[in-house]
């Protein structure tokens, strides 16, 4: 038999939560031990003269009210678990004995004793206790509760991340303007942030309050709840792609002026430019088949800020190409080689609009400068101030998703304030300075030029870091919202049971 102290105990810690239980033990101590749980029901006259049978209206009112259960036969125990798993409840039944074998097996959990539980007791039952001690039973509610909340953070925290890096492409697409990441970028982003990263739930405490509430709702409740989806998911898939975009925009309308592709991509019309409808120029070949353009710009033409900052004043950054053969490093900086693309070295004579009718308002190769000759006066890639600017955009853009997304993590491990949850997980802090190194390399390492990235200003990085912290600080003001509605969640739960 289970010691009574050890039942009244735990019996108390389970019934924080809203939890009921039941027991077979001695009238006395059944009398003595329900006193002290404060659940004792003081016998009346009706209760001396018991029927043998009650109904299944009658059996379900008293189980509703009724705590402690005293010599219930085995046919007793099968009514009391049937009563409370039509009731909606999720029944765990214990037992040692041949006669707890009915109940266990009609239980959703039957649990026998592995000490002095009975060979058909234990046959009959999912767990076998080994210790035969209670209070095993209440931590494994409570690993479980950990465990399934765990879920649920992970579970949220990764569709937060991927659905906000999703609008974010999908606001580039509908408004014409750059994405955040390249795919390769985006790609490893994915694999360090949202697989590497995210793991550390697995580790993560328990919450202080989940003995405290009721059970959930296992038909209803799903891992994704609804509060869950209006207080944390949605809010951090508004607000990330308005964070992002606003690191984008600082750094590349800070170098070249514009974030729309029409205009980034350029035009081979001659008055596209002069009316700000591109910044760069292109011209091409007439041939048999039509108009063949050039993939490669011949003019660029930057509205450059003040130390990249878009809010200060701007200047025009004119580029031409050139006929040299260079390879562009990943260390080059179009900014600080003016006089490399001037336009006194620019030969006009090897363009001219198109003398066909129908391409008489674009630009046009000399007809000795073959379409595959390499000689032409050309910004070499990687060389034009547009590009440059896209790249130090997305570079930012990095930073930002990248420090603001393992910070969101950071927010999303605990339910109360991020101050509460600093340096409890080692699993997470060493996730968290891997991949800021990660990041570090990644803009200022030997791999940025490969990824199309290139090392930022301290402003640019500062800027970058300062909206990452946003994010974070945003995560904590749609935290106070989600404690809010959960307490009430917990309340009208607590109400129902």
């Amino acid at each position: 038999a289970l010691p009574i102290s050890e039942i009244l105990r735990q019996t108390q810690e389970a019934a924080k939560g809203g939890k009921k239980s039941q027991s077979s033990l001695h009238p006395g101590e059944a009398g003595r031990g329900s006193r002290r749980l404060s659940v004792h029901d003081k016998r009346g006259p009706a209760d001396f003269h018991e029927p043998e049978f009650r109904s299944e209206e009658e059996l379900h009112e008293l189980i509703g009210k009724v705590r402690c259960f005293a010599r219930a036969l085995p046919s007793d125990k099968v009514a009391i678990v049937a009563s409370l798993m039509s009731s909606g409840e999720v029944v765990a039944m214990t037992g040692d004995g041949v006669n707890d074998a009915p109940a266990l097996k009609s239980a959703n959990v039957g649990v026998a004793m592995g000490i002095t539980g009975t060979a058909v007791t234990q046959n009959a039952s999912d767990l076998i206790l080994m210790d035969d001690n209670f209070s095993t039973i209440v931590l494994a509610v409570e690993e479980g509760r950990r465990i399934f909340g765990n879920v649920q953070k992970y579970v949220t925290a990764s569709l937060s991340l991927k659905f906000g890096e999703m609008l974010s492409l999908m606001v580039a697409i509908v408004l014409g303007i750059v994405t955040p990441l390249k795919p390769t970028v985006q790609l490893l982003n994915l694999f360090l942030t949202h697989v590497l990263c995210t793991w550390s739930f697995a580790f993560e405490e328990a919450e202080d309050y989940i003995m405290t509430i009721p059970p959930r709702n296992v038909k209803k409740d799903l891992v994704l709840n609804r509060t869950l989806v209006l207080y944390r998911w949605l809010p951090f898939v508004l607000y990330f792609p308005i964070i992002v975009y606003s690191s984008l925009c600082f750094g590349t309308i800070g170098t070249v002026g514009s974030v729309s592709n029409t205009k980034l991509l350029g035009s081979s019309l001659h008055i596209d430019l002069e009316n700000g409808r591109s910044l760069c120029e292109h011209a091409g070949w007439q041939t048999e088949d039509g108009y063949k353009l050039d993939p490669r710009p011949f003019h660029c033409q930057c509205q450059v800020h003040e130390k990249g900052n878009p809010w200060l004043p701007a200047s025009t950054f004119d580029q031409w190409g050139t006929s040299q053969q260079f390879t562009v490093d990943g260390d080059f900086q179009p900014l600080l080689h003016s006089k490399l693309f001037a336009r006194s070295s620019f030969s006009q004579g090897l363009i001219a609009p198109c003398s066909q009718p129908e391409h008489k308002e674009k630009w046009c190769w000399a007809e000795h400068v073959n379409v595959m000759t390499s000689a032409r006066p050309i910004l070499p890639e990687g060389a034009s101030c547009v590009e440059y600017g896209v790249k130090v955009g997305q570079s930012m853009s990095l930073v930002t998703i990248m420090l603001g997304e393992v910070l969101s993590l950071l927010s999303f491990r605990r339910d109360r304030s991020l101050s509460w949850a600093l340096f409890r997980n080692p699993f997470y802090n060493l996730s968290f300075v891997m991949n800021i190194c990660m990041m570090l390399f990644l803009v200022y390492g030997r791999l940025s030029s490969a990824l199309d990235l290139v090392p930022l200003s301290p402003l640019q990085f500062l800027v970058a870091v300062t909206l990452a912290l946003t994010m974070l600080l945003l995560n904590e003001v749609a935290k106070i919202f989600y404690r809010w509605q959960l307490n009430r969640d917990h309340e009208a739960v607590r109400q129902v049971k």
